[in-house]
C-alpha cells in the first residue's frame, strides 16, 4: 500500500535538488517560453483543433486540457496511477509553449479542474476490483469537520467529501467549494457546521494572481460564534485553507480570510488570537489537522449492486498499527477485522502528517442496509477516531 499524499487537484513542482530531471526540462521551457512569437491567428486555430479532439461534454462543461497521470479512474473504488510523473508533466508543458507561440494564448495557470469522478487518487485505497460510482459529473474536494469529546474537551479533525460542480473558472471553483464547506450541512451526518450564520449564506472567493494567493470573503454571520473556543477556531480556519488549496491544487498556497463590509469585529469567533484579513496556510507535521483515519469510499447513503467490493481508508500517523473496522447488514454483525496501513517508505517511516493507505475488502453479495465503520484504538478508557458509512444493496 502507497500512502496518501492529499494530492488533491495538483501538486507542487519538486526541488529541482532533488528532481535534476525536472530542473533541465523546466529550465529548457523556460528558454523557450522567452524565444516565442505570438502569431495572429493562432488562438483561433488552436480552439478549433480542441474542439475538433474533445468536443463539448453532455453538461456543458469544456474539457480544455487533458493533464497525464489522471487516467484509469474508472471506479471510485478503483485504484488509477494518480501520480502524475513531474517528467511527462513539465514535457507536457513543453509543447503547451510550443503551441503557444504558433496561437499567441495564455493557458491557465492552474489545471482545468475536471473533478473526482469515481476512482481515488494512488494511496487513497481501493484495488479495482469494483466500480462504487459510475457518475461522470466532476467534484470539488471540501473539507468537512468531525468531532471528538473526550471528557470536557471537544477535539476537531477534518475530513474530506466531494461535491458535484459545474462551475469552470478557477475563482468560482473557489466560491463554490467554500460555499459548500462553511455554509452547507457535510453530506455524512456524522460531521458538523462549525461557522454562524444560515445556511444560504454564500462565500466569495477569488484567485489573486498578482499576489498570488486566495482571498475568501466571509459574511459577518459566518464568522459569529458565541462561546467558541480557540480549537474551534483553529479547525473553522484549517477548514477554508484545506478546502481552497485543494481547489486550486497547491497545498503551500496562502489564504487570505476577510469579512464582507464593515465589521465590528474582525475575529473569527470573536477569539483574539484570530485576527481577520491576513494569510493563513495548511498546518502540517504534529498540527496536522487531518482526521487519523476516515473512508475514502463509499459515498454515504448511497446505493450498491451486489457483488465484493474493496473500499479505500485514509489514514494518518496515528494509524501506522493498523485500523480496526466493522461492517454490520440491517444492524447485525456480519464481519470485522484489522487493516494494515500502507506508508510510503513503511511503517517506520511514517511521522506525524504522514498519510497513508489500507483497503477494507466487504462481501455485500446479501441485500439490505449496511454499516461499514473504521476506527483506530483509542487511549484506555477514551473514545477512538472513527468515520462510518451507510449504503443499500438492492
Amino acid at each position: 500500500m502507497s500512502d496518501e499524499r492529499i494530492v488533491d487537484a495538483f501538486e507542487p513542482l519538486p526541488d529541482p535538488a532533488l528532481e535534476p530531471t525536472a530542473a533541465l526540462l523546466r529550465d529548457a521551457l523556460a528558454r523557450e517560453a522567452a524565444a516565442i512569437t505570438p502569431s495572429a491567428d493562432g488562438l483561433a486555430r488552436i480552439r478549433a483543433a480542441i474542439e475538433a479532439e474533445q468536443g463539448t461534454a453532455s453538461s456543458g462543461v469544456r474539457r480544455l486540457v487533458s493533464l497525464p497521470g489522471r487516467s484509469g479512474r474508472t471506479g471510485r473504488s478503483g485504484r488509477g496511477d494518480g501520480r502524475r510523473s513531474w517528467v511527462s508533466v513539465l514535457a507536457a508543458a513543453a509543447a503547451v509553449v510550443v503551441l503557444a507561440g504558433v496561437g499567441g494564448f495564455a493557458l491557465d495557470r492552474f489545471p482545468i479542474f475536471t473533478g473526482k469522478t469515481d476512482a481515488p487518487p494512488a494511496g487513497e485505497g481501493g484495488n479495482g476490483t469494483t466500480s462504487v460510482n459510475t457518475d461522470p459529473v466532476p467534484r470539488l474536494p471540501v473539507y468537512v469537520v468531525g468531532e471528538l469529546e473526550r471528557g470536557k474537551r471537544v477535539e476537531y479533525r477534518l475530513y474530506r467529501e466531494y461535491r458535484p460542480t459545474t462551475a469552470v473558472g478557477i475563482s468560482e471553483r473557489l466560491s463554490d467549494a467554500l460555499t459548500e464547506a462553511v455554509s452547507r450541512r457535510p453530506d455524512d451526518a456524522d460531521y458538523v457546521r462549525v461557522f454562524g450564520g444560515a445556511g444560504s449564506s454564500k462565500v466569495d472567493a477569488r484567485w489573486d494572481e498578482a499576489k498570488g494567493e486566495v482571498v475568501v470573503a466571509l459574511t459577518p454571520a459566518m464568522t459569529t460564534v458565541r462561546l467558541a473556543t480557540d480549537s474551534r477556531a483553529t479547525i473553522a480556519i484549517q477548514q477554508l485553507v484545506w478546502t481552497a488549496s485543494a481547489v486550486v491544487g497547491r497545498p503551500d498556497v496562502p489564504v487570505r480570510i476577510t469579512v464582507k463590509g464593515p465589521a465590528l469585529n474582525t475575529y473569527l469567533f470573536g477569539r483574539p488570537n484570530f485576527e481577520l484579513g491576513g494569510v493563513f496556510r495548511r498546518q502540517h507535521s504534529v498540527d496536522d489537522p487531518l482526521a487519523p483515519v476516515w473512508l475514502v469510499d463509499p459515498d454515504d447513503g448511497t446505493t450498491l449492486g451486489r457483488g465484493l467490493g474493496t473500499f479505500g481508508v485514509s489514514a494518518g500517523y496515528e494509524a501506522r498499527d493498523g485500523v480496526t473496522w466493522t461492517v454490520r447488514r440491517n444492524d447485525k454483525k456480519i464481519a470485522s477485522g484489522t487493516a494494515v496501513v500502507g506508508f510510503e517508505g513503511g511503517r517506520e517511516a511514517a511521522v506525524p502528517g504522514s498519510r497513508g493507505a489500507a483497503a477494507i475488502d466487504v462481501d455485500h453479495t446479501k441485500p439490505g442496509f449496511y454499516e461499514l465503520v473504521v476506527s483506530i484504538p483509542g487511549p484506555a478508557g477514551e473514545p477512538a477516531w472513527s468515520d462510518s458509512k451507510t449504503f443499500t444493496v438492492n
